[in-house]
C-alpha cells in the first residue's frame, strides 16, 4: 500500500478544517472555545460530542470514540485511513504525495473503495448518457413517468444498454482493472472465469444512489419494456446494485444529500423531512419543490438508517404506500424510531395509493394540506393495534393493548410515556387509570425482559495484563498526572522527557503505559503534540484514552508537575526497596558480594526516599 509523506498529512490536516468535516455530519454549537453536538454514533437526546479545534480533535463521550479528522472520516464512513486521506484530500482538492516519488500509487496500491468511487462516477456518465441517447427511454421517463427531463438532468438519470458487455469494457478501457469491476456490484462474474462481467442491470432505468456527501456508491434499476426477458431478475420490478466496500443498503438513504441541505442549522426549508418507500417517489416530492425526501433501499428501515437521520433532525413524516405492505413497514419502524429518540409522524394514504400517484394528482398545495393531518406515532399506532373489531372483544383488546405498551415502553421520557398513555385513553375512550395500572404491570415485565436479552447479546466482558483505570479518575497517582499535563501543555512535554527515567514508570497501570510510550515518542523526536497519535502505533484503545484526556479540563495540574515527577521517583524507590528486601531474605547468605551491593542499593534508596530532590533532575524549575 502507498504511504504518504508526512507532508502530505500536515497538508491535509490543516486545510481540512475539523469543524467544517464534522459540520456535514452533526450539527454543532459553540460552547467558549470548543464545539458541542449530539452524537453521530448513539441515539442521545444530551450533547456528548465536543469538538476542540485548537487541539484538532473530537471527543464523543457517550460511545467513547474519539481523535483527529481523519479518525472521525474513518468511523462515520467506514473507510481505513489511507482511504480517508484520499477522500479529505479528494475533498479539499489537495494533490497528494507519497513516499519514493511523488507519481502516486499504482494501480495495485490505490485503494479498492477509492477505485470503487471513482468507477461509479464513470458508470454515472456512462448511463446518463445512453438515457439522452435513447428516445424509448425518455418517452417513458417523461410521459408513462410524468418527470421533467430537467429532473433526470439533475439527478443523472441514466439507460443500460441490453448488451450485456458493454458497459464492462467501457470501465476497462478507463483503466478499472477485473477485481474492481468485481467488487464494484455493477455485474453478474464467474468465479471459473475471472474475464466474465455480465451486467446486472440489462435495459433498466438506472437511479444513481449517493450517500449523505453526494458520492455516488450504487445504483438502483427500474424495469422497463426494454429488460430481457431471459434476465435472471426480469420478474423484479426494481433490483439494487450488489453490496460493496461502499455500499451497504441498509446504511444509506436515498435524497439525503439534498434533504439534508434544509435541515442543517441554517437550512431554509420549510418542509421536514419526509420518508417515502421507493426512490421515484422522493424524485416526485423533489419535483414538488419539497426537497427533503429521503428513502431507504428497498429493504425495511434499519437502526443505522434512522442514526442517520437523527444528525440532521429528530422529527420526519413518513409516508409510505396506502397498502398492507406499507403500513406494516411502518408499524416495523416506528419502535425503532421511538428507541432512537426520534418523533415519527404517519400520512395515510387510501388502499391501493402510494405517493408517487398521490403527489401527481395533488400536487404541492395538496400535500402542504394534507400534511396537517399527520397523526402521531401514538396515534397511528392506536389506530392501528385497537380497531373497532378488536376494541369489540375483550381477548383481542388486550392483545392489540399489549402491541401498544410494547411501543409506548420504548419511549425514552417517562412524561412522554404518560403523555402517550393519555392519548391512548382520548383515542379510545378507555378509562386512564386502569390503562396506567396495566401498563405499568407490563413495563416491569417488559423491562426485565429487554434486560436480560440486552446482557445474553453481550460479549463476554476480559481482563487484560494490566489495570484499565477509568478515564474520569483524576489526581489518582502520578502517571495520570504528568500524563495529562505532557497532552495538554506542548512547553512542558520536552522537559518532563528530559526529567523522568523510564525505569521510574509503572508498566502495570495503563497510565504508566500510555506516559512511558509517549516518553520514548518524545525523546525519539516523534511526538509534535495530538496530531502524531496515529503515527506512534498506539493500540486503538490506548489511542482512544488519550483522546478522552485531551478533552478534559485540569490546567491545575500544571502548577504541580515537579511534585508529581518527585512523586514518581519516590514510589519507584518504595517498590524497588521491597524488591530489595525481599531479595535479601532469599539470597544465599555465602554470597557476600552480592548481598553487600543490595545492602548498598538499600541504603541509598532510603536516602533517596527521606530526600528525593537532590536525586532527580530540576529541569522543571526555572
Amino acid at each position: 500500500m502507498a504511504k504518504f509523506t508526512q507532508e502530505t498529512l500536515d497538508r491535509v490536516r490543516q486545510r481540512a478544517d475539523l469543524c467544517e468535516v464534522v459540520g456535514a455530519y452533526v450539527g454543532l454549537k459553540a460552547a467558549g472555545g470548543q464545539y458541542r453536538g449530539l452524537s453521530p454514533f448513539n441515539p442521545e437526546k444530551t450533547p456528548s460530542f465536543y469538538v476542540l479545534p485548537q487541539k484538532g480533535i473530537f471527543k464523543c463521550f457517550s460511545s467513547g470514540e474519539g481523535g483527529d479528522v481523519f479518525a472521525f472520516i474513518q468511523k462515520m464512513e467506514n473507510m481505513n485511513f489511507q482511504e480517508s486521506v484520499e477522500h479529505l484530500a479528494q475533498r479539499f482538492s489537495i494533490p497528494l504525495e507519497y513516499e519514493k516519488g511523488s507519481a502516486g500509487p499504482s494501480v495495485e496500491q490505490r485503494s479498492l473503495r477509492r477505485a470503487l468511487e471513482q468507477l461509479h462516477v464513470e458508470a454515472v456518465g456512462f448511463f446518463h448518457k445512453e438515457f439522452l441517447q435513447q428516445k424509448i427511454i425518455q418517452d417513458y421517463w417523461q410521459n408513462e413517468r410524468g418527470f421533467r427531463l430537467e429532473t433526470a438532468k439533475a439527478f443523472q438519470i441514466g439507460f443500460a444498454p441490453v448488451q450485456p458487455t458493454v458497459l464492462a469494457a467501457y470501465l476497462k478501457q478507463k483503466g478499472f482493472n477485473s477485481q474492481e469491476l468485481g467488487q464494484s456490484g455493477l455485474f453478474y462474474t464467474k468465479d471459473t472465469d475471472p474475464h466474465y462481467f455480465k451486467c446486472r442491470f440489462r435495459g433498466r432505468l438506472m437511479i444513481p444512489i449517493a450517500d449523505a456527501q453526494g458520492r455516488v456508491i450504487a445504483f438502483t434499476g427500474r424495469q422497463t419494456t426494454l429488460t430481457p426477458k431471459e434476465d435472471p431478475t426480469f420478474e423484479a420490478k426494481y433490483i439494487n446494485s450488489a453490496e460493496t466496500p461502499i455500499f451497504k443498503k441498509g446504511q444509506v438513504l436515498f435524497g439525503l444529500q439534498e434533504a439534508k441541505k434544509g435541515l442543517l442549522p441554517g437550512g431554509k426549508s420549510i418542509w421536514p423531512l419526509i420518508m417515502v418507500e421507493g426512490q421515484l417517489d422522493a424524485l416526485r416530492l423533489w419535483e414538488c419543490g419539497i426537497a427533503t425526501a429521503v428513502a431507504p433501499q428497498g429493504t425495511a428501515v434499519t437502526p443505522e438508517q434512522l442514526l442517520l437521520i437523527k444528525r440532521y433532525t429528530n422529527e420526519f413524516v413518513c409516508f409510505l404506500d396506502g397498502d398492507t405492505a406499507g403500513q406494516k413497514a411502518a408499524l416495523r419502524l416506528l419502535p425503532l424510531a421511538l428507541e432512537a429518540g426520534l418523533e415519527p409522524r404517519f400520512l395515510t394514504l387510501p388502499q391501493g395509493s402510494d405517493p408517487d400517484a398521490w403527489l401527481r394528482a395533488h400536487g404541492t398545495e395538496g400535500f402542504a394540506a394534507y400534511l396537517k393531518e399527520a397523526s402521531s406515532p401514538i396515534a397511528f399506532a392506536t389506530q392501528a393495534y385497537l380497531t373497532v373489531d378488536a376494541l369489540s372483544s375483550a381477548t383481542r383488546r388486550q392483545t392489540g393493548l399489549e402491541a401498544l405498551y410494547a411501543v409506548i415502553a420504548l419511549i425514552p421520557s417517562a412524561i412522554w410515556q404518560q403523555s402517550a398513555l393519555e392519548e391512548v385513553a382520548r383515542g379510545t375512550r378507555l378509562p386512564l387509570e386502569p390503562l396506567e395500572v396495566d401498563f405499568k404491570r407490563f413495563f416491569s415485565v417488559f423491562s426485565k425482559r429487554r434486560n436480560t436479552l440486552k446482557m445474553a447479546s453481550e460479549p463476554p466482558s476480559y481482563k487484560r495484563g494490566r489495570s484499565q483505570e477509568k478515564t474520569t479518575e483524576l489526581l489518582t497517582n502520578p502517571e495520570f498526572e504528568l500524563l495529562f499535563v505532557f497532552l495538554h501543555h506542548e512547553d512542558l512535554a520536552q522537559r518532563i522527557a528530559q526529567a523522568v527515567d523510564p525505569q521510574w514508570v509503572r508498566q502495570d497501570r495503563l497510565w504508566g503505559v500510555l506516559l512511558k510510550k509517549l516518553l520514548s515518542a518524545q525523546r525519539q523526536g516523534l511526538w509534535q503534540g495530538p496530531q502524531s497519535l496515529e503515527a506512534l502505533g498506539l493500540e486503538d484503545s490506548e489511542k482512544q484514552h488519550i483522546y478522552t484526556l485531551l478533552a478534559q479540563e485540569g490546567s491545575h495540574l500544571k502548577d504541580h508537575v515537579y511534585e508529581a515527577i518527585r512523586a514518581l521517583f519516590v514510589q519507584y524507590c518504595k517498590l524497588r526497596l521491597q524488591e530489595i528486601n525481599l531479595a535479601i531474605e532469599k539470597e544465599d547468605p555465602t554470597r557476600l558480594d552480592l548481598l553487600n551491593a543490595l545492602q548498598k542499593e538499600r541504603v541509598m534508596l532510603r536516602s533517596c526516599i527521606q530526600n528525593p530532590t537532590q536525586f532527580i533532575e530540576t529541569c522543571l524549575v526555572s
